[in-house]
């Protein structure tokens, strides 16, 4: 029982990696058409699994069993976006409601996005809060716009 636990687990740590690369795709179609701005979740079209609320301004949420997903940052509330810059801001998070393997509860996976000078394009960086021993359920979430 407890290897099918796991493999529930790993499959639903697996829906986090196809719901952040589908994030990325909205949001790099966004700032494509834009230029020099990101859009908030609902101005790109974005659902969060188990979504419920949606805001403009790091009000969007969404929750499954495993996993809380929020908005991150802060943006225009009549337009919904907010310009880019070089520096990286937090733009979505997941939050692990449970232990996954040795990846400790209240465990997160954070996108940042930002444009270095003269590009046109969104860079996006990966983070995890607990590296060490999340990395290993989501190795590529850290490769996100490499």
């Amino acid at each position: 029982m407890t290897n099918l636990i796991y493999d529930v687990k790993i499959v639903n740590t697996l829906f986090v990696f196809f719901t952040f690369t589908s994030y990325v795709k909205l949001q790099d179609a966004f700032v494509s058409e834009t230029g020099n701005a990101y859009g908030s979740w609902n101005i790109i079209g974005y659902t969060a699994p188990g979504q419920t609320t949606k805001g403009t301004n790091a009000a969007a949420t969404g929750s499954t069993n495993n996993f809380s997903y929020a908005q991150a940052g802060s943006y225009d509330e009549s337009k919904e976006t907010a310009t880019l810059s070089d520096t990286g801001v937090g733009v979505w998070v997941a939050t692990s409601k449970g232990a996954l393997n040795n990846c400790r509860m209240s465990s997160t996976w954070t996108i940042e996005i930002s444009q270095p000078s003269g590009s046109t394009a969104a860079k996006y960086e990966g983070a995890y809060s607990d590296s060490t021993n999340c990395k290993a359920l989501t190795p590529q979430f850290a490769n996100i716009g490499k």
